[in-house]
């Protein structure tokens, strides 16, 4: 093994463990994530039924908005009910608005106020929407299609700052040295994102401030390095999302020290971020007398480490009657203490 690959795994190894030692030691949980502060009651949408475009717009304005109290909660799926449920905080859900984009348009009525700029993206140069999605986080705003900004002006009079960001930059590589120059100083240093359009986690990337980017980690890697050398991300960092070529993206993020956590399909992180911290112990087990002639088995599921597959699949898994009776293990992320103890609980 080349000693750079020994570095990656190392690095790789050192952080995993690190997550894991607050499990198994007692050492509180806390400081590797942006937390978002609590608020007394969830207001609730759904935007199950919405366009993709407006899902996106919804989701950045859930975080910018989460930002000063973490108090939008979406319904993105049907499972998005019983956890809000469990958590026991208050709700409040208001009667949806008729017609299309119910769900932008329900939360968006509640809050224009809030909205100080909208920043216009094209759908056909995804590098705008990730530069329109960081400049709102940034700025009180959220990025829109046009048709979308025409829409919500026009309907609730709304008369903010817009930006224009459809034409500013001839390809993804202009844009991003753009935005390592122009917005880069305004992210977080605890997380960054590589998030292919319209993921749910979109609201927790807006919320917690992260530098947000789509980029190829085999055909674009130089540029992907230029961002975690120029933003100063090391040990304590971690790269959330999904990346272009999978799990591929830890031979680039590790050797900066920087731990990869999946998590793209991870909704209403900036809501769940605003929990409590919990540290948890695992009690001991229990040896099982063998018996002669009958064969033992320990039957072990993976993915446990992905947050979304703990939101996910992991939880229709436990609610699905066809389950069973023979136990199977179950990894979970450690990283839910800070990000969502309650589903951990």
């Amino acid at each position: 093994m080349n000693q750079s690959r020994k570095n990656m795994r190392l690095a790789f190894c050192l952080y995993f463990c690190f997550l894991s030692l607050s499990c198994l030691t007692g050492l509180g949980a806390s400081g590797l994530f942006p937390k978002m502060p609590s608020a007394p009651k969830a207001y609730v949408v759904e935007i199950e039924k919405d366009a993709d475009n407006t899902k996106m717009t919804s989701r950045a304005l859930q975080g910018m908005l989460n930002q000063q109290s973490a108090e939008v909660y979406l319904i993105n799926n049907w499972w998005d009910r019983e956890p809000l449920e469990y958590c026991e905080k208050l709700s409040e859900k208001p009667i949806a608005m008729p017609g299309a984009s119910a769900g932008l348009r329900t939360l968006f009525k509640k809050y224009q106020r809030r909205v100080k700029k909208m920043f216009v993206y094209d759908p056909d140069k995804d590098w705008t929407w990730y530069l329109a999605l960081m400049s709102a986080a940034q700025q009180e705003g959220i990025p829109v299609t046009e048709s979308i900004r025409n829409d919500l002006s026009l309907e609730f009079g709304w008369k903010g700052e817009v930006v224009d960001f459809r034409n500013r930059w001839a390809n993804r590589i202009e844009a991003y040295d753009w935005a390592i120059e122009h917005l880069m100083p305004g992210c977080s240093r605890k997380v960054i994102f590589a998030l292919a359009k319209g993921e749910p986690l979109t609201d927790y990337a807006a919320a917690s401030k992260g530098f947000v980017f789509w980029l190829d980690f085999q055909k674009e890697r130089a540029e992907i390095e230029k961002i975690f050398k120029i933003g100063g991300y090391g040990v304590g960092t971690s790269l959330m999302g999904y990346g272009s070529n999978g799990d591929q993206a830890n031979e680039t993020a590790n050797p900066f020290g920087i731990g990869y956590i999946t998590s793209n399909l991870y909704a209403n992180g900036s809501f769940w971020s605003s929990f409590p911290n919990k540290t948890y112990t695992q009690s001991p087990g229990q040896a099982v007398k063998a018996e002669l002639g009958k064969i033992y088995a320990s039957i072990t599921w993976s993915d446990g480490d992905n947050l979304e597959f703990d939101q996910n699949p992991i939880y229709k898994f436990w609610h699905d009657p066809a389950h069973g009776r023979i136990p199977v293990a179950t990894p979970l992320s450690p990283a839910l203490q800070e990000l969502n103890s309650p589903l951990l609980d």
